[in-house]
């Protein structure tokens, strides 16, 4: 995981055709601050009031993201060739350590041109465009999709045109902002 921030500054100078050859698989848009599960929560009034910031997250449309994270094998990671893991645990493919998202939440898929998102049976869903994605079903992702994993954590799904557009707007969905 990047943040947005030092991803923009990495391509800062680069063209569309330069930015679309050099970025091969589509990233993940982060919208919402991770609460990492160590930080222990003793009452489940104080899990209420701290979740407060977060019930806004979809409001973050006009700010940047927070971070990115390429949608991609991570060499080593785990045993599940055929799809691109993502979960608090270690071993995923992609890792977001928040107490909301399952140890294996879960996993994208390329299905032709075409990627999908399926549930692994999380304890919270998953959602895509407001959508709950059954367990082991998948849904076919569309460049843009809004994934809300474990009802708190917001990420985009970026291929790369649109990925290069959100940096040059600095962020901001144009849509949003229009």
């Amino acid at each position: 995981m990047i943040s947005f921030e030092s991803f923009a500054r990495s391509y800062r100078g680069e063209s569309r055709a330069a930015f679309v050859a050099g970025i091969r698989e589509p990233h993940l848009a982060l919208w919402t601050a991770l609460d990492d599960e160590s930080d222990e929560r003793p009452t489940a009034q104080f899990l209420t009031l701290s979740h407060a910031p977060q019930a806004g997250a979809a409001a973050r449309d006009h700010d940047a993201p927070l971070a990115v994270l390429p949608v991609a094998k991570r060499t080593g990671s785990n045993a599940f060739t055929l799809m691109i893991t993502i979960g608090r645990a270690p071993n995923n493919d992609l890792v977001l350590p928040d107490r909301r998202v399952s140890k294996f939440h879960a996993y994208f898929r390329r299905v032709g041109d075409a990627w999908t998102v399926s549930d692994a049976n999380s304890t919270n869903g998953t959602m895509v465009d407001g959508v709950p994605v059954p367990p082991e079903r998948g849904l076919t992702l569309r460049s843009g999709a809004r994934i809300v994993l474990g009802g708190a954590v917001h990420l985009e799904f970026l291929e790369a045109d649109d990925l290069y557009d959100r940096l040059r707007a600095g962020g901001r969905d144009r849509a949003a902002t229009e």
